[in-house]
């Protein structure tokens, strides 16, 4: 099986004023860290990678998962050095019916305050 990849963006979001819209503008947070979970607990540890501003990737073992359950992924992110740590989760679940090779991810993310 191949290497299961997970992206994350990181926004800060800002009202414009006069406006029914915000603005929306990738951000790298001051420290980032990720774990995955599932029905048994902890399943590993991930080491979280920068592709570019903004966008960060954690690889999963594919020997871990299935295509059973949901797992979840647990971002615990800091956005500046003075701010408190917050929980980030995003749930997946592998879908064994793939076509081109490639697995696809359903994902949910939600966010909690940790």
């Amino acid at each position: 099986m191949a290497n299961l990849v997970l992206y994350r963006r990181f926004y800060m979001v800002e009202d414009v004023p006069n406006t029914n819209s915000d603005n929306y503008t990738l951000i790298d947070p001051y420290d980032i860290t990720a774990t995955s979970s599932g029905s048994t607990g902890v399943i590993e540890t991930l080491d979280v990678a920068k592709e570019s501003t903004g966008v960060y990737y954690v690889e999963l073992d594919p020997i871990l998962y299935n295509f059973t359950d949901i797992f979840h992924v647990v971002w615990l992110v800091q956005y500046n050095s003075i701010s408190p740590q917050r929980k980030l989760f995003t749930s997946f679940r592998l879908n064994p019916y793939n076509i081109t090779r490639e697995i696809e991810i359903e994902v949910v993310s939600t966010v909690g305050k940790y």
